[in-house]
């Protein structure tokens, strides 16, 4: 009998030692994977780190920030833009020469040119053609999310509807917020003007009128949102009555 050992391929006892010898499987292979998982998780991650520091905005200097400057610049913009904030309420207060918006920049305006130039692409800077609406130097908004809000932080002059008007970036509002004093007194003094001014936001989508039960109780209890739409020179607009 021949020996395993010395056996020719073509013999029975080589393909019973094949056999028994242990086979190895194939790997199975992944099922194909987001490449960017790895980068989306990562930039969330840096975005709650670098939004957990207090940093002072200034627009107007330009830092040196290498924490991962050495990472492909598309990357770099993606980490910028997930730390640029969400929707926000950017509110116009009356104050004693005019009016003046409150808001918060977001901190990747000053931290570095690419950061700043990240941000820039979405946020435009909000200027007047009057004295009376006071934008700081450097006010910068995302109208495209932003919600303009007019309060009632003291009476309102006659030629409001005048003075919102000359906003440049007027056009570009989508979200305009208007408490409920300001809304009757506007359309008392002139709806005429108010009408006008809302007319030039070629981009307003949705219009809030705010108010509190102090200040005008709800006809029905119930009845604690109500939607109208109106179309007026063939604009078709959504106006919300909404209580706080």
């Amino acid at each position: 009998m021949i020996r395993p050992e010395t056996a020719s391929p073509n013999t029975l006892e080589h393909r019973s030692i094949l056999k028994a010898t242990p086979m190895l499987t194939p790997r199975p292979r992944r099922k194909s994977q987001n490449p960017f998982a790895s980068i989306d998780f990562g930039m969330k991650r840096l975005s709650e780190i670098l939004s957990s520091y207090s940093i002072e905005v200034n627009p107007g200097t330009e830092q040196n920030f290498t924490l991962f400057s050495n990472l492909p610049v598309p990357i770099q913009v993606r980490i910028w833009k997930c730390t640029l904030p969400g929707p926000r309420v950017l509110e116009l207060c009356r104050e004693q020469n005019g009016y003046k918006a409150y808001h918060d920049l977001p901190f990747a305006l000053s931290i570095c040119k690419l950061s700043r130039a990240t941000s820039k692409s979405s946020y435009q800077q909000l200027s007047s053609h009057t004295s009376r609406v006071y934008f700081p130097h450097g006010s910068y908004a995302n109208l495209n999310t932003y919600t303009l809000f007019i309060s009632q932080s003291d009476r309102w002059s006659h030629n409001i509807q005048r003075d919102l008007m000359s906003c440049v970036q007027i056009s570009r509002v989508r979200y305009l917020a208007i408490e409920v004093i300001t809304w009757i007194d506007m359309m008392h003094i002139s709806s005429k003007r108010l009408l006008a001014a809302l007319f030039r936001m070629k981009g307003l989508e949705n219009l809030t009128v705010v108010w509190t039960r102090a200040e005008m109780p709800l006809p029905d209890e119930e009845n604690v949102l109500v939607d109208e739409r109106y179309v007026v020179r063939g604009i078709e607009a959504d106006v919300r009555y909404m209580e706080v």
